[in-house]
């Protein structure tokens, strides 16, 4: 299969790339806009990239609250709004839990003490459960959170009080255009996607195992990187499109 021979870079204000022969290229639509040099990646491959955000983040001002020695974070967006609020400086004493590279990366930079690093909710529910259900915990999350975690834990009695510091808002987009795979970073971003587009023959790449588990309501055709990290998603893709231009 022949590709397109160049392709220009991204107008930030734009959602599609330029592109030449966009036909012949091995296309791509991300839920998300990826950063500049993941793009350049993608775009060196000879992968035409088609990117939107899916959804959008606000975050409300958290109100005076006492926070239980033991904390809980499962997403960076919850780190944000802490930081963004000047909250964070006052939970140095305290011991945190937490799902994903990002987070912890930030939290380590403060000198925060991390106990558990986990690659989803459900595992670090499960960590929790094991080894630390004497404690209490404060779970900072967003409004549309998953229930693995919390229901996990008060089904065995742990102590655990949420805090909402940040609401995930739908975009729902339709697109015509047919794509030869779809990239999809959250649970979220895959339901506003399919709030008004449907999932047939595309390849679904996804961050991690809790974002597939939501596409695999809709297709068995779905791949996931070693690592959950963007540089490793498009490094997957990258590898899918190669292969694919063989056949």
């Amino acid at each position: 299969m022949q590709r397109a021979k160049s392709i220009s870079p991204l107008n930030p204000d734009m959602e599609t790339l330029s592109r030449q022969h966009q036909d012949t290229a091995f296309t791509l639509l991300s839920t998300k806009r990826l950063p500049a040099t993941h793009l350049e990646k993608l775009c060196d491959a000879h992968i035409a990239v088609t990117q939107y955000d899916a959804i959008g983040i606000t975050m409300p001002p958290i109100p005076p609250i006492e926070v239980k020695n033991s904390v809980i974070l499962t997403s960076k967006n919850a780190y944000r709004s802490l930081s963004g609020q000047g909250l964070i400086e006052r939970l140095q004493d305290k011991t945190w839990f937490v799902v994903g590279k990002t987070t912890v990366n930030a939290l380590t930079d403060r000198n925060f003490k991390v106990e558990i690093v986990a690659e989803n909710a459900r595992e670090l529910g499960e960590r929790i459960v094991e080894s630390y259900r004497h404690r209490s915990f404060t779970y900072f999350a967003g409004n549309r959170r998953r229930d693995e975690l919390p229901s996990l834990l008060r089904s065995h009695h742990i102590d655990l009080e949420e805090i909402v510091v940040y609401h995930t808002l739908l975009r729902p987009k339709r697109f015509a255009e047919c794509f030869n795979a779809l990239l999809f970073l959250s649970p979220s971003g895959v339901e506003s996607y399919l709030t008004l587009n449907t999932i047939s023959q595309e390849m679904c790449f996804c961050i991690g195992s809790t974002t597939a588990e939501v596409v695999r309501y809709h297709t068995d055709r779905i791949l996931i990187p070693t690592s959950p990290t963007l540089e490793a998603l498009v490094d997957k893709v990258i590898e899918f499109a190669k292969e694919d231009d063989k056949k």
